[in-house]
């Protein structure tokens, strides 16, 4: 491979280069085809070399092949380059004296190995120029890319037999930007940094003056103009500062404002992602909270994710691992512990093994810090029955992935998140633009921050991003039995609607379905006894235990009046966003909170 690289790098690559930087230099030469005018260029040749090499590599090994040649007969300063190149340009040896003429020697061996392990691999090489050049042929015959204009065998506008007029405008031009562009902005980039107050326009005119070289050790130097002219100018230019100045000043208040809103606008954007970022540890501190497994119950609760088969408990077991990792990553602020969820570099990264791994060390860390009082003790509810009115919303999508900076030292709460900012090392004096970003930065107290955090969360609440009554549910379903009468859920109901026309996804579908989690009351509770039926009917259905009796509100939204049905719910579908998905309500919530509460605490509260 080494040795086909050398090949395509000495005999193409090089000389392309330097042809296309020195087209100044060359007689009658076109940078737009990149040959002698009225004759194929430089990539006409080189596209026939590659073709003859993509169905036998070999040619690029024979030693009497001049790819470039009729280029050098015609061009006497890239004659002479190719023989610098190969004849004059040396390396030093390592032991400082001895001259090598490093390219020849280099082509030599590429062309007549005297390398016997090159020698024997010489078929590898060719088999490698081969692909070499049917992978250049396909970028060359590109009509997306620019260099197939410059080619005659694609009828390129810019090939030498077209354009004749334009290839004899542009003779003796720049083939590059080198000189044009990028010296002019490299030489006004350091006036600028040099006199840090001057105008645009100053700063563009001394620009050009240092490009063009005219400054001299002792001032400018202007041959064709005399000293009363040159002192005339001068005049005129002192004259008019003032006004110069007021017109520089309107000219550029529109940029100045669009900067100074740039600026503040960036800085807005930087706070509304930390309080995005704290928001979200806000909400996945209270999971962790109330569904933070332990160490000792990892294994259990993790065998208890299981699916249809083995593909879905996959998926459910890595889901389960990913919430309890952001629970601590995010909640808790265990940013050394974050982790991607798969990679292309290595499929054991994001695997269940490898998350398990991860979840472990985790908890031995929650664990001591615990022990040392660095974090809250977990409040755990323990499921027991109560009531409240129902209520419908839409259910709402959990977020993944975000991250936050480990605090150093764990507070009773949400971490509050750093945002990683790229700085760097100042040089030499600030500027004025420096001085004002230094004095637009604004320091916000943690309570301002949490009442902004807060604010956000609210709205992605409203926007369906995060589920706060989610958050505080316990990990496992409670036990349905007569105790459950009274209990007010929320059930994940799927609802049918008409379909959007204004929304492609749901074109020519007669209805779209659409879940929410609707409040409802246990009024009854099946204990293996309770039979099921229309009143006056003989045959009554026997209900399963633990069936339960719902107790639907009126609902004027849907215009449905209030109703009772018997329905089964499964401990594996508890808070799950599926049909007949189950959970308590907000308000059932807060009694099972207030009734684990010692009795002086409720009482003060």
């Amino acid at each position: 491979m080494i040795r086909a690289n050398v090949l395509i790098d000495l005999l193409i690559s090089r000389p392309l280069r330097w042809l296309s930087g020195n087209s100044p230099m060359l007689e009658n030469w076109s940078p737009l085809s990149l040959g002698t005018i009225g004759k194929p260029s430089a990539l006409d040749l080189v596209e026939r070399a590659f073709v003859k090499a993509a169905t036998n590599g070999s040619v690029l090994l024979d030693p009497s092949l001049d790819i470039l040649g009729p280029i050098a007969e015609e061009q006497p300063e890239f004659r002479k380059f190719r023989e610098f190149m190969f004849e004059k340009e040396t390396r030093l040896a390592p032991d400082g004296k001895t001259k090598h003429l490093l390219y020849k020697l280099a082509l030599d061996e590429a062309l007549n190995p005297k390398s016997k392990t090159v020698a024997e691999t010489e078929l590898l090489t060719i088999q490698y120029l081969e692909v070499q050049a049917a992978a250049a042929l396909r970028k060359m015959h590109d009509k997306k890319l620019a260099i197939a204009d410059k080619l005659a065998s694609q009828d390129g506008v810019n090939s030498y037999l077209h354009s004749q007029q334009a290839h004899k405008d542009v003779s003796g031009l720049d083939g590059t930007n080198d000189r044009l562009a990028e010296s002019v902005f490299g030489h006004y980039t350091s006036v600028r940094r040099l006199c840090p107050g001057i105008k645009m326009e100053a700063a563009s005119a001394m620009a050009q003056a240092m490009r063009s070289k005219n400054f001299k050790p002792d001032g400018y130097a202007f041959t064709a103009v005399s000293e009363s002219e040159l002192h005339v100018v001068i005049e005129a230019a002192r004259c008019s500062l003032d006004e110069l100045i007021t017109l520089d000043k309107s000219d550029h208040k529109e940029l100045n404002e669009y900067h100074a809103l740039r600026r503040k606008t960036n800085s807005q954007l930087e706070l509304e992602a930390l309080v995005q970022r704290y928001a979200l540890a806000l909400s996945f501190f209270e999971q962790w909270e109330s569904s933070g497994v332990s160490y000792e119950n990892m294994e259990t609760e993790l065998a208890e994710q299981v699916g249809r088969d083995a593909k879905e408990t996959t998926q459910l077991q890595l889901n389960w691992l990913r919430l309890q990792i952001e629970m601590r990553v995010i909640g808790l602020g265990f940013v050394e512990f974050a982790t991607p969820w798969s990679s292309s570099k290595d499929e054991l990264i994001g695997t269940v093994e490898d998350l398990s791994i991860l979840l472990r060390n985790i908890l031995t860390e929650e664990n001591a810090m615990r022990i040392d009082g660095d974090l809250p003790k977990v409040r755990r509810l323990h499921v027991t029955p109560h009531r409240l009115r129902p209520h419908c919303h839409h259910v709402h999508a959990r977020p993944r992935r975000h991250h936050a900076h480990r605090h150093p030292s764990r507070p009773q709460a949400a971490v509050v998140p750093v945002m990683k900012r790229k700085t760097f090392k100042a040089l030499g004096t600030p500027t004025a633009q420096a001085k004002e970003l230094e004095h637009s930065i604004k320091d916000l107290s943690p309570e301002e921050l949490l009442a902004l955090a807060r604010a956000r969360r609210v709205e992605l609440e409203a926007a369906g991003e995060v589920d706060r009554v989610h958050d505080v549910q316990p990990s496992k379903a409670p036990i349905i039995d007569a105790s459950f009468v009274g209990t007010q859920l929320e059930v994940c109901w799927r609802y049918w609607r008409d379909p959007d026309p204004e929304n492609p996804k749901e074109a020519g579908k007669k209805r779209v379905g659409e879940k929410m989690w609707c409040e409802a009351t246990v009024v009854e509770v099946a204990d293996g006894k309770t039979t099921f039926g229309k009143i006056g009917k003989e045959k009554k259905q026997l209900l399963k235990p633990g069936a339960v009796r719902l107790k639907w509100p009126a609902d004027a939204a849907f215009k449905e009046e209030e109703s009772f049905s018997w329905h089964v719910l499964q401990a594996p579908d508890w808070r799950s966003t599926k049909h007949l998905g189950w959970r308590y309500t907000k308000e059932q919530l807060a009694k099972l909170r207030s009734a684990e509460e010692p009795p002086e605490k409720r009482q003060k509260a």
